[in-house]
């Protein structure tokens, strides 16, 4: 069934209204209602509803519940909630006020994870590097345990700079490698501090209370990928990979 953009509309409406929300009028109408997960509510709004579903219709908390902590998996800085991948999912057109509840299955499912301490941390350890991307790449040219790692300047071939890190086993393997990536020496001093690298046999599981959210930083890499820096005011880089 071939359905208009109006009457797809419509038919959403209709669907949220009878799973409890209510329209907001305005220069960008939206619905907003609210989710009681494991006796917590969750008041949402519902927003950018496009009845062809070409794209997701935007989620967002009104305001956090209190009892929950600070940093939740699956929640944007903005209270926007990541409620589906949209990879490999088909979301019909055709039966869209069949869809819109499909839709409002996976975000009572994603409040769920919130609201369950263990599956909320391994999710939020499984997502970590999408909440604090890098605009810095990162290469571990060693599998010395001690190394040094350096910052320098790497010149594209469009003659765009762009800072990259480097953790070798010496300053010559080092050197050697700022030449094969055309890297020049920063115009802030020469930054060198001493590295560990150590081998996990599986992923690590982040204890955010008691890691510092402060400390962590996360680094991009092209060939061999560091996982992660965690670098204090007075000890060393710890770089770890698997």
């Amino acid at each position: 069934m071939n359905v208009s953009w109006n009457e797809g509309y419509e038919l959403i409406a209709r669907t949220l209204v009878g799973e409890g929300f209510h329209l907001k009028s305005g220069m960008r109408p939206c619905f907003e209602g609210k989710m009681n997960v494991e006796g917590i509510d969750f008041h949402l709004r519902i927003s950018r509803i496009d009845p062809k579903f070409e794209e997701l219709p935007e989620v967002h908390l009104l305001h956090r519940p209190e009892n929950l902590p600070a940093l939740l998996p699956h929640l944007e800085p903005n209270n926007k909630l990541c409620y589906l991948d949209r990879l490999g999912q088909f979301l019909d057109p055709f039966y869209p006020a069949r869809t819109m509840l499909v839709l409002l299955g996976h975000v009572r499912s994603t409040l769920e994870i919130i609201v369950n301490p263990d599956q909320s941390q391994n999710d939020f350890a499984g997502e970590f590097q999408s909440y604090w991307p890098s605009k810095l790449h990162g290469f571990l040219t060693s599998n010395n345990k001690r190394c040094i790692s350096h910052f320098y300047d790497r010149v594209a071939l469009d003659g765009t700079v762009s800072k990259e890190l480097v953790v070798g086993a010496s300053s010559s393997e080092i050197n050697h490698w700022c030449r094969i990536r055309n890297g020049k020496e920063s115009l802030s001093p020469r930054f060198e501090s001493n590295a560990i690298v150590l081998q996990m046999d599986e992923a690590l599981c982040y204890e955010l209370e008691k890691f510092g959210l402060r400390r962590i930083w996360l680094i991009f890499g092209v060939d061999k990928k560091l996982e992660f820096i965690c670098r204090g005011s007075t000890t060393p880089s710890f770089i770890a990979r698997n």
